[in-house]
């Protein structure tokens, strides 16, 4: 699924990098991932603290479906998400609609943000021409105190994470769920 990897150290936001390179004709499964995004963002433009850490990448899609099925393909996304963490840590984890993925902080005794996912999307009559889906992770950065509402999996978990192992097993349960959508009549 993934055929073009591009990494960098520091970027705005690899979102915006994603969709000047979708618009550009960038071939489905090309991924950005960056190690810091200097204005990293979420849905209505909210603002993404993204410090080193984390795992931040967005990745193009150009799949033969109608425009109407993006609502589904960002739920896939939020619970591949989920069930990886679930699975890769044993956090309990839940999906606040459309695209955040909250995780229980057992010593903070609530549910916290630990991954946003945003989708943006060009189409042409009813068809899509392409998805961008950008994922941000809390895994192993250390948050602002300010943000009260998140943490990182490893402050959760209490141990440091492998990330590329945790986006390598994340890309695979991905690419199992995204193929079932695309064959998916239901949206």
């Amino acid at each position: 699924m993934i055929t073009q990897i591009v990494k960098l150290d520091s970027i705005d936001s690899p979102q915006t990098l994603a969709k000047q390179m979708a618009l550009a004709g960038a071939q489905s499964g090309t991924i950005i991932f960056a190690e810091t995004q200097t204005h990293g963002r979420g849905q209505f433009s909210r603002e993404w603290n993204s410090q080193k850490g984390g795992l931040y990448f967005s990745l193009i899609l150009r799949p033969v479906k109608e425009i109407q099925f993006s609502p589904s393909l960002s739920l896939k996304a939020a619970a591949v998400v989920a069930d990886t963490l679930k699975k890769e840590f044993g956090v309990k984890t839940k999906i606040k609609h459309p695209n955040d993925i909250l995780a229980w902080h057992p010593r903070r005794k609530k549910w916290l943000k630990a991954c946003g996912i945003l989708i943006e999307s060009s189409s042409y009559d009813s068809s899509a021409e392409w998805f961008v889906i950008g994922v941000g992770v809390n895994l192993n950065n250390k948050l602002d105190k300010a943000l009260t509402e998140a943490a990182s999996i490893a402050a959760i978990i209490n141990k440091q994470i492998d990330a590329e192992a945790f986006t390598s097993v994340l890309l695979k349960n991905f690419s199992l769920r995204y193929h079932d959508w695309l064959n998916s009549s239901v949206f």
